[in-house]
């Protein structure tokens, strides 16, 4: 199956109010949305070097689980920014849409989605851009949208040691994995007075202080075992940065798929 490279630039330029993504020349991707640059025939578009306005969260893409779009299911992209309100595409759409409350995003996830009645969910798939400056709760409330409407393949653009990545956010299905299998890291505060409760490994340790997220990540590359599923935490008035920074921290334990928790 082949797969469907999509163009940062041509996302965050919407995002961030630039010029329409068909005014985009069309260049040599460099930075691709999967783990693996591979060739494909499919259009590209140039790398988002220039998109004013957003500021996307940046990790290490190192351990973290990457996801590639499917071309042959429907694809969406949300732009939750900061301080305004989304904007919303669909794969096919020559045009971004202004998204000022739910029930706009809701229809446009009706009119290009489709229910998978066998897997229980729909086909589309969701991207996400979010600005790292966004309230957490912002994108909070995109998720349980998303979740109301089943629609469970979620990814997030992040830029990172690859280029720029799709993380896979995939809201979970089904049964849960035992519990000596699951891991969960809960974020409070901010700065100096970050403090965290990671659970890992059976052992539930507690940090504090400016260097919470190092000794996070440290803690995380001693796992004995790779957890099948993560579930994260940070506070809701936290900008979207500090998620993104918690998921890269305890990125080492290299958990299979990751659970946000409201």
């Amino acid at each position: 199956m082949k797969r469907l490279l999509v163009g940062a630039a041509l996302l965050l330029a919407a995002c961030s109010g630039g010029s329409p993504a068909n005014d985009i020349p069309q260049t040599p991707l460099h930075n691709t949305l999967q783990a693996a640059a591979t060739a494909a025939p499919e259009a590209v578009f140039a790398p988002a070097s220039a998109a004013a306005g957003i500021e996307l969260p940046v990790v290490q893409a190192d351990h973290l689980p990457l996801a590639t779009l499917d071309p042959q299911a429907p694809w969406m992209a949300l732009c939750v920014r900061h301080g305004a309100a989304m904007r919303a595409r669909a794969g096919g759409d020559a045009a971004w849409q202004e998204c000022p409350d739910e029930q706009s995003v809701t229809k446009l996830l009706d009119r290009h989605g489709e229910m998978d009645f066998d897997a229980g969910h729909s086909t589309l798939q969701i991207v996400l851009v979010v600005d790292g400056r966004a309230a957490w709760e912002n994108v909070l409330a995109v998720l349980e949208l998303l979740a109301g409407q089943r629609v469970r393949r979620v990814y997030a653009l992040a830029g990172c040691n690859k280029g720029t990545c799709l993380l896979d956010l995939s809201l979970p299905v089904g049964e849960s994995p035992p519990p000596g299998q699951v891991a969960a890291l809960d974020i409070s505060g901010s700065g100096e007075e970050l403090r965290a409760t990671l659970v890992l490994d059976g052992t539930t340790r507690e940090f504090a202080g400016a260097r919470t997220l190092a000794e996070i990540a440290a803690a995380a590359a001693g796992a004995s075992s790779a957890p099948a599923l993560l579930r994260l935490r940070v506070p809701r008035t936290a900008p979207a940065a500090l998620f993104f920074a918690a998921l890269e921290a305890v990125a080492p334990s290299r958990f299979a798929a990751v659970s946000v928790a409201a």
